[in-house]
């Protein structure tokens, strides 16, 4: 019996992948899925990897490059868990990660949330990265579905938290294959079906970041695919009747003044497509200083 199904995306990283597969206990309970994004490496730099006796262990290479968003739906597509968890391949799991799991395996919530920390890749110096995220663990109140919504609908990445698969199988939930924000749909529509969901603050999931990381790349197309995916997400939480969690995206438009007019205009197109409210950030300001 699968209780927990373990997607890792991967693309020329053998080291962080090493280090990754190392904090995953090896129990039989326990399946890990391995899609590699046609990294177009020798096999030989794949043998370092841990073998696993107990756990289900599988490595499969795509043909093609479909970034961590098709990668993962590639996983989706052969889970055998009852829940979802999602790692990628530069972090790792903190100590007694599967221990915390386990306290929640025969719950009735659908999303279980845990803490984040964050680490440079290469020094292991603290840094600040998974604070975003965290803040709303932090905030978390049992008994305040103000703060259940906000932790749902703000938490948009998949890892640092497990996922009944049920939830994600039964609704045909799957990720975007775009470039960057391949999550961020998919976490929200799974956050959308979920009814019940728990937060519990211990350590879970450690972060890590380096130089040249999709997140930290900034261009023009970056920046506009970034723009549409926020801009479908709150298109989605306004027929859903959540447009107070909206996120203002003018911060994205401000992002595209250093590459000139033409490209604020395509943001402000975007906007247009889409019926953007260009003042929710600005509303969402005065509300806080009220």
């Amino acid at each position: 019996m699968i209780n927990y199904t373990i997607i890792i995306p991967h693309y020329r990283s053998v080291d962080t992948l090493r280090r990754l597969l190392s904090s995953i206990p090896d129990r039989n309970d326990i399946q890990i899925l391995v899609i590699d994004n046609n990294s177009n490496l020798n096999e030989d730099e794949f043998k370092q990897l841990p073998s696993f006796v107990c756990a289900e262990f599988s490595m499969i290479f795509l043909s093609e490059n479909r970034g961590a968003g098709g990668a993962r739906n590639e996983g989706l597509r052969i889970a055998k868990g009852k829940w979802l968890i999602f790692a990628d391949s530069d972090d790792f799991f903190l100590a007694f990660a599967f221990e915390l799991c386990d306290e929640y395996l025969l719950s009735k919530y659908d999303i279980v949330y845990f803490g984040i920390t964050s680490v440079d890749s290469v020094t292991f110096e603290k840094n600040d990265r998974y604070k975003f995220n965290h803040r709303y663990i932090e905030k978390y109140d049992e008994s305040s579905n103000e703060t259940k919504e906000i932790l749902k609908f703000r938490h948009d990445v998949p890892w640092g938290k497990m996922i009944r698969s049920s939830v994600v199988f039964s609704n045909n939930i799957v990720f975007d294959e775009t470039r960057y924000y391949n999550d961020t749909m998919f976490s929200t529509k799974v956050a959308l079906i979920a009814k019940e969901i728990h937060a519990d603050i211990r350590p879970f999931y450690c972060v890590t970041e380096k130089q040249g990381s999709l997140m930290t790349h900034n261009s023009k197309e970056a920046i506009l695919i970034r723009l549409e995916v926020h801009l479908r997400k709150n298109q989605l939480l306004s027929r859903c009747g959540k447009k107070k969690y909206q996120y203002s995206i003018l911060p994205f438009i401000k992002h595209l003044c250093p590459y000139g007019i033409g490209a604020v205009w395509e943001g402000i197109n975007l906007g247009l497509k889409y019926r953007a409210n260009f003042f929710i950030g600005i509303s969402q300001k005065l509300k806080l200083k009220c």
